[in-house]
């Protein structure tokens, strides 16, 4: 009434020469972090408050126009670093069958491929092979064992004890000879009749190789150090405190420097091998089957049909069925049953429904009829029962300080793990890829020092993948 003419509300910002209605809210161009506010014609400003922003290594801070606040961007073009390696925008690499990565605005985006599950026949297994992600049903391999004085753990199951000293086809691939390997047997000084593997020849891709006492080996007769890579036949690596050599054609040897020996072959071997180690045809009446055809139920007679081909002059007579323990005594009897007897106890019990303990309980009590007093009979008995047990799924912790005890050099990074991988990671076989070498290291584990997941062994040492130098393969002669 006291006013002519009507008149709105509002406010006028002079650092601006602008109006604003009443009650409208507005941030300063010139300071977007001060909030205004037109109330009853009066203008209040308050300043803005922004939470902390923490960004990532592959974004940048920024302000964006008409902001208040910081924020995180993704840098423009930014390259992307994976695994030791440097990839640019947009780059897509492979990391595996099942694994593709992509670099995008500095940042690594993977997606990996989802595989049905795979059910297989009783004579079959899943496998996954070099170039495909998802598994497929393949002949289920094929596992020889050398160990103690000495025994034999056929393909199919059969132990038996032979102890000739001559040199011996432990295994060999008798229709298409892609392959073969002779044990040598030596009494090593012991008292009776009684041998042990001494070292393994093996002859395969036209190469020979010999594993000898203490992890020394030679290829071609010429001493060599490991790793030692010869692409794509043949990689010879350590493993542990073993030897492994792994081929193309899927055979695999593990050695351990003393008298244990491991072969395994792929299930396409199946009904063509014969030697110590059977002939592989699912059937363990048959696996003492001599040179000329014959079955027969002693182990002398069957081992002795094996001989290697004897070097010209060479001597060496036949092997007698021995039974150390009927020599040995009842005192040394019992005490050797004794000592056996772990095998049987709690410590292996989660095992003994998986794999029976009775063979290798027969063979440990043969053993410590001849080697009571040293411990490393017992050990090494223990050890293949153990990795038996793995080999079919049932890990233990079973030694301890007083029982085969295993110690690993902390101060190079490496770390006890009684089922490690078979291949100990390194700079070597991390350049393998793709290869049927690679596929073997997907089998049963061994007790062995290794590097923890982030690291390889190189030069005895564990290190990051990315510090590996560039390994050339060496040709064999």
């Amino acid at each position: 009434p006291a006013e002519c003419c009507p008149s709105c509300p509002a406010c006028y910002d002079v650092s601006e020469a602008r109006y604003h209605h009443e009650g409208s809210k507005w941030s300063a161009r010139k300071d977007p972090c001060h909030v205004c506010v037109c109330e009853n014609a009066d203008i209040k400003c308050s300043m803005h408050e922004c939470e902390p922003v923490s960004c990532s290594s592959t974004e940048r801070v920024v302000v964006p126009e008409g902001h208040c606040c910081e924020m995180c961007q993704p840098v423009p073009d930014a390259a992307c670093y994976y695994q030791g390696k440097t990839y640019q925008p947009g780059a897509r690499w492979i990391v595996d069958e099942c694994t593709s990565c992509q670099c995008k605005g500095g940042r690594v985006t993977c997606s990996v491929s989802q595989c049905p599950s795979v059910q297989c026949s009783n004579d079959d297994t899943p496998v996954a092979t070099p170039g495909n992600c998802c598994p497929v049903c393949q002949k289920r391999p094929g596992t020889c064992l050398v160990f103690g004085d000495p025994h034999y753990r056929t393909f199919d199951g059969t132990t038996l004890h032979f102890q000739g000293t001559c040199r011996y086809i432990m295994s060999a691939d008798c229709e298409t000879d892609l392959f073969r390997v002779e044990v040598q047997h030596d009494n090593r000084g012991a008292p009776g009749e009684v041998s042990w593997a001494q070292n393994l020849t093996i002859t395969v891709a036209g190469t020979v190789i010999d594993l000898l006492q203490d992890r020394v080996v030679r290829v071609n007769g010429r001493p060599i150090e490991l790793p030692f890579l010869y692409e794509p036949h043949i990689l010879i690596e350590e493993s542990g405190k073993s030897v492994l050599l792994s081929t193309e054609i899927g055979l695999r040897v593990l050695w351990d420097g003393s008298s244990y020996g491991e072969l395994t072959v792929p299930g396409s071997f199946k009904r063509q091998l014969c030697g110590l180690c059977g002939n592989f045809n699912g059937f363990p009446q048959d696996d003492m089957r001599t040179r000329s055809g014959q079955i027969t139920s002693s182990p002398a007679t069957f081992g002795n049909s094996w001989k290697a081909n004897m070097q010209l002059g060479e001597q060496c007579g036949d092997a007698k069925d021995v039974d150390p323990c009927v020599a040995a005594g009842y005192r040394i009897r019992k005490l050797a049953t004794s000592r056996c007897a772990i095998l049987k106890s709690e410590t292996f019990a989660e095992c003994h429904r998986v794999v029976s303990p009775e063979p290798f309980f027969s063979s440990c009590v043969y053993d410590l009829c001849v080697c009571a007093d040293n411990s490393s009979c017992l050990c090494d008995i223990l050890e293949t029962y153990a990795h038996e047990c793995a080999r079919s799924g049932v890990r233990m912790e079973w030694r301890s300080k007083s029982l085969c005890a295993f110690d690993c050099d902390t101060s190079k990074g490496l770390m006890f793990d009684e089922c490690g991988p078979v291949c100990s990671r390194t700079c070597e076989s991390i350049q393998v890829i793709g290869s049927n070498i690679t596929e073997t290291c997907f089998k049963p584990c061994v007790a062995s020092c290794q590097c923890t997941a982030d690291k390889v062994l190189h030069d005895g040492r564990c290190i990051s993948p990315s510090d590996c130098p560039y390994i050339e393969t060496i040709p064999v002669v």
